[in-house]
């Protein structure tokens, strides 16, 4: 046998290639016996080629998936076996969702980056993400961007991802708008919501109201955050002016009305009087938040508040109807299919690195490496 040869002659310990190579042999027989009455008619080289095609793609597959992986554990404290258990579930997941294991293990890594690093909270804000990716159609990364920049901005535990998908999903089906467009501009706008009091159902309605009245999402979003500095850090001429409407134009002021109430007080005494609200709220981008949630937009506004109040349960009802089409079917059975070939590869992948290793002695032996 090669692998004896090389131990004799050179002095290798292939004790690791020996065992791998036996096992791989093992899981080869297994295949060869449910094939052996094919392999009389096509012949054994056919069946050779075809179990080595299948070989090389199930290793491949595998060694992808470890090296994402390998990314995953170099920022976590995990042990190589709590490791595996977690390559396992993100594979599992891969099969109940139309996006490959190795797309959700870069999410997953997001997700740790983003601090959250308990297993169990990371893999519940992977799987809400990759659900209403589905749904959006767009991807786990896109998503769990913006589920966990939520999270960190207003400072809440991981189990309200649900919520927040609820809630995104919502937006998007009230709004002119994607949720591949809605994830990464909520980053802009949800850092100062958070300082400013204002709920997130409440940002997401002043985002669908100004794309309604035809603002881009990147412009609603920085408009809207603009709108909330000018409360944040409100000047002595917006504070006199807001004023002399009855309304105290600071984040005391808002938090005492609460945001929905504030937008309707000054809709009622600013709305339709441009002077006025510039007056308060001079800044363009700013203007142009308050002209539409406090005036043009505010009956968008109200009614897509409302939607949110009762968003519970909108990304599991858009995940069904979205799963129903033949294309996202295939998909996941495409899943399966690719998951069995990369558990097929992790079985092979350890003879697969234990002969790269004989091969690296045997360079550094003849003084080659």
């Amino acid at each position: 046998m090669l692998i004896d040869r090389l131990h004799y002659a050179l002095g290798l310990d292939t004790s690791g290639l020996k065992s791998g190579a036996m096992q791989a042999h093992g899981l080869l027989g297994m295949l060869d016996g449910k094939m052996a009455a094919l392999a009389k008619g096509a012949g054994i080289l056919a069946i050779g080629s075809a179990l080595a095609g299948i070989g090389i793609k199930a290793t491949k597959m595998a060694a992808e998936l470890d090296a994402a992986m390998g990314e995953v554990w170099s920022i976590t404290d995990k042990t190589a076996k709590q490791m595996e258990k977690i390559t396992a579930d993100i594979l599992d997941l891969s099969k109940r969702i139309p996006e490959s294991a190795v797309g959700l293990s870069k999410a997953y890594y997001q997700i740790l980056s983003a601090g959250v690093t308990d297993t169990a909270k990371a893999l519940n804000v992977l799987e809400v993400s990759s659900k209403a990716a589905t749904a959006g159609l767009t991807t786990t990364f896109t998503v769990v961007d913006a589920i966990t920049n939520i999270l960190n901005a207003y400072n809440i535990e991981s189990s309200e991802s649900a919520r927040i998908s609820d809630e995104l999903f919502t937006a998007v089906r009230d709004g002119k708008v994607t949720m591949e467009q809605l994830a990464p501009a909520i980053g802009a706008v949800v850092g100062t919501a958070s300082l400013a009091k204002v709920e997130l159902k409440e940002v997401l309605a002043a985002i669908v109201a100004m794309t309604l009245s035809g603002y881009s999402v990147d412009e609603s979003a920085t408009s809207i955050n603009r709108f909330l500095l000018s409360i944040v850090d409100t000047q002595d001429d917006a504070k006199k002016a807001a004023k002399e409407l009855g309304i105290e134009w600071s984040v005391a002021g808002m938090q005492a009305r609460g945001f929905e109430n504030f937008i309707r007080d000054l809709n009622e005494k600013a709305g339709d009087n441009i002077e006025v609200l510039q007056s308060i709220v001079p800044e363009i981008r700013s203007f142009r938040a308050a002209a539409v949630i406090a005036g043009t937009g505010a009956d968008a506004y109200a009614r897509s508040l409302d939607n949110l109040k009762n968003s519970a349960g909108a990304t599991d009802q858009a995940l069904n109807k979205i799963m129903d089409d033949v294309a996202m079917q295939w998909k996941v059975e495409k899943n399966r299919l690719n998951a069995a070939f990369t558990e097929l590869g992790q079985k092979i992948l350890p003879v697969v690195k234990d002969g790269l290793q004989i091969i690296n002695d045997l360079f550094q032996k003849v003084g080659l490496a």
